[in-house]
C-alpha cells in the first residue's frame, strides 16, 4: 500500500493543491466557514457492525500507543459518520463535544468543510489537514490525518481512520502509525468476511435441502438465490426484499419472522426470514407464493386498495400525511384530465369566491372531479360535498385529506360516505414500494431520463426517514436526473445526505411523535442544536443521542 502525504503548497493561495480543490468543493456546496459545525447531523450508530468489530482490537492498540499524548482517535463509516471516538484529554473531548463531533455525527466535506475524515471519504485518498487548512473557522485549531479503510476484496471504502490533535500542524510521526493500523483493520476485515460468507453459505445449503424451494441468503455484501427464487424475483425485488428482511430480523427477540412482499410481477410472496449467526446482518429467507394475494392497480396504494375497482358514482377518499403521494394517487384514480380544486390554494380566493369555485366544479359535465385537502374546508362547503355525494349525481368525487383518524369532526360525515378509500402510509413506511415510487418520481422530474435505479440505490432510499415525504424524494430524484440521464444510477449519484440507509427498525407511534417534535424545533431554530436543546429542555449530548436513535439525519 503506497500512500503519499503531500506537504507542497500551491502558488496562488499558499494551500496545497488537494486542499485548494477541497475548498473549491466546499464553496460549491454552500458551506459557510463561520457556521459549518452547526450543520452537523447525527445518525444511529450500529455498534455490532462487522467493520467496527474488525477495527476494535486495532483501535485498542492505537489507544495504548497514544495514551498521554492529547490525541483523538476517530473512526468513521462509509457515510462519514463517527462510529468510534477516543481521547484521554478532557480538553480535546470538550472541544469536540462543543463542535458536535460526537458519535453518530456525519463529518461529510459538503457539511463540515475540509476535514480529514470528510475529505478522505470524498477523494478516496489519504489526507493530512493542518490547522489553517480547515475550511471552517472553528476547526482551524485542530490538525488531523485521515486514511481510508478499504475492504481487501471489494476495494470499497468502509470508512476512514483519523488521528486529530489540537495543534497548528499534524505530527508527521503519526503517518506510519496510521498506516499500520489501517493495514491491520483491512486484514481483519478479510478474515471476518471469509468466516461470515462460510456461515451464510452453510445456512443456505441447509435451507435448500428440499428441492424446488425458493431460498435467498443475503447479507450486506452477498446474495445467493436458488433457481426457484430467481424465477420469482426481478432485480428490483431484491432491494424490497432486503428492506423486509432487515425489518424482520432487527425486531427485538426476532428469530423466525414472517411478512408479505408484493413483487413487481404483480404476485405476492410470504417472506420467512431467519437471522444467520456469525454474519453481518445475514439472513436466510424462504419465499412462498401467496395464491390469494395479487398486486396491480394504481402505484402506491395498499394491497387491500389495489383489489378494489372504481365504478359507479360513490366518492373516493385518498387520505394520508403530507408527502405520502395523495395527489398522485388521486390523479391516478380520477384520470389526468379531471378538473380539480385544491382547498388550501383556494383559501386566497376568500369565502364567497371559494364557495362559487366549488359549486362551479360540481356543475361541470366532466364525469369525475378532484377536491384536494377537504379537511380544511369550512362546515358549509363540507355539507355541500356531502349532499352531492349522497345524491349519486355526476360528477363523481375523488377527495384527498390528511389521515382519517385525525380528521376534524365536520369532515367525518363526508369521509364516512367514501366506502372506497386509499389510506396511504408515510413514505418512510413504504420501503417495499420504493422501487416503483422512486422510478415514477424520477420520470416526473426528469421525463427524458432512461436511467435505471439499481437495487443498492433503492435499498438506500428505502432506509431513509423521509421527513419531507414525496416532495423530498422528488428533490433527490431531481439531483439524480441532473447527474445521470442514462445507464445505471448508483449510490454515488445520490446526494450525500441520502447515500446510507438508516437502521431498519420501525419507529413506534410515540417515537414518531418525539421525532416530529425534535425536527420541528430544529427547523424553528435553523438547525441550531444548542438552541433546540435548550427549548426541548435537554442537554446537547442527549439531543444528539435522541437524533441518532430516531434517525434524524438532516434538518
Amino acid at each position: 500500500m503506497t500512500i503519499t502525504w503531500s506537504q507542497d503548497t500551491g502558488p496562488a493561495t499558499g494551500h496545497r493543491p488537494e486542499i485548494e480543490l477541497s475548498w473549491h468543493r466546499c464553496r460549491l456546496a454552500g458551506v459557510d466557514p463561520a457556521t459549518a459545525p452547526q450543520r452537523l447531523t447525527a445518525q444511529e450508530v450500529d455498534d455490532g457492525s462487522a467493520f467496527l468489530a474488525a477495527a476494535a482490537p486495532v483501535l485498542d492498540r492505537l489507544h495504548e500507543d497514544l495514551t498521554d499524548t492529547g490525541h483523538v482517535v476517530m473512526l468513521t463509516d462509509r457515510s462519514c459518520a463517527i462510529v468510534h471516538r477516543w481521547t484521554d484529554s478532557r480538553g480535546a473531548e470538550s472541544a469536540l463535544d462543543l463542535l458536535g463531533a460526537v458519535p453518530g455525527a456525519v463529518l461529510a466535506e459538503d457539511v463540515l468543510g475540509t476535514n480529514a475524515p470528510g475529505t478522505a471519504t470524498e477523494t478516496g485518498r489519504a489526507i493530512v489537514v493542518h490547522g489553517r487548512e480547515h475550511f471552517a473557522e472553528d476547526l482551524k485549531r485542530f490538525s488531523c490525518y485521515g486514511l481510508p479503510v478499504r475492504h481487501p476484496l471489494t476495494r470499497r471504502i468502509e470508512g476512514v481512520l483519523d488521528v486529530t490533535s489540537v495543534a497548528e500542524r499534524a505530527d508527521p510521526l503519526l503517518a506510519p502509525l496510521l498506516r499500520r493500523a489501517v493495514s491491520d483493520i483491512e486484514e481483519r476485515l478479510l478474515d471476518a468476511g471469509r468466516a461470515s460468507e462460510r456461515n451464510l453459505l452453510h445456512a443456505y445449503q441447509t435451507a435448500t435441502a428440499r428441492r424446488g424451494a425458493a431460498v435467498v441468503a443475503l447479507d450486506d455484501e452477498v446474495v445467493v438465490a436458488s433457481r426457484a427464487a430467481l424465477d420469482l424475483l426481478s432485480p428490483e425485488d431484491y432491494a424490497a426484499l432486503r428492506v423486509v428482511v432487515r425489518d424482520l430480523v432487527s425486531a427485538p427477540g426476532a428469530r423466525d419472522a414472517v411478512a408479505h412482499l408484493p413483487l413487481t410481477s404483480g404476485r405476492e410472496v410470504s417472506v420467512h426470514a431467519q437471522r444467520v449467526a456469525g454474519t453481518d446482518h445475514g439472513a436466510v429467507v424462504l419465499l412462498r407464493p401467496s395464491a390469494d394475494r395479487v398486486g396491480g392497480g394504481p402505484p402506491g396504494t395498499a394491497p387491500a386498495d389495489r383489489r378494489r375497482t372504481h365504478d359507479g358514482t360513490a366518492p373516493v377518499l385518498v387520505a394520508g400525511p403530507t408527502g405520502s403521494g395523495r395527489t398522485t394517487t388521486a390523479r391516478a384514480a380520477a384520470g389526468p384530465a379531471a378538473p380539480a380544486l385544491d382547498a388550501v390554494r383556494a383559501l386566497v380566493l376568500g369565502p364567497v369566491r371559494r364557495a362559487q369555485a366549488l359549486r362551479d366544479l360540481l356543475a361541470t359535465t366532466e364525469p369525475v372531479v378532484v377536491v384536494e385537502n377537504v379537511d380544511v374546508l369550512p362546515a358549509d362547503l363540507l355539507r355541500l360535498l356531502v349532499e352531492h355525494a349522497s345524491s349519486g349525481a355526476r360528477p363523481r368525487l375523488v377527495l384527498t385529506s390528511g389521515p382519517i383518524d385525525a380528521l376534524p369532526a365536520a369532515a367525518r360525515p363526508l369521509a364516512a360516505l367514501c366506502l372506497d378509500r386509499h389510506e396511504l402510509r408515510p413514505l418512510a413506511d413504504r420501503g417495499t414500494e420504493m422501487a416503483e415510487i422512486a422510478a415514477r418520481a424520477l420520470q416526473d422530474v426528469a421525463p427524458g431520463s432512461t436511467a435505471r435505479l439499481t437495487p443498492s440505490v433503492i435499498e438506500a432510499l428505502a432506509g431513509q426517514p423521509w421527513p419531507g415525504g414525496l416532495h423530498e424524494l422528488q428533490a433527490v430524484m431531481r439531483h439524480v436526473g441532473r447527474h445521470r440521464t442514462v445507464g445505471d444510477v448508483v449510490v454515488a449519484d445520490l446526494p450525500s445526505s441520502h447515500r446510507s440507509a438508516t437502521s431498519g427498525r420501525s419507529l413506534s407511534a410515540l417515537e414518531r411523535a418525539e421525532r416530529d417534535a425534535i425536527v420541528r424545533t430544529l427547523q424553528a431554530h435553523g438547525g441550531n442544536k444548542v438552541r433546540a436543546a435548550a427549548e426541548l429542555g435537554v442537554s446537547r449530548t442527549t439531543l444528539y443521542a435522541r437524533m441518532r436513535s430516531l434517525r434524524i439525519s438532516e434538518v
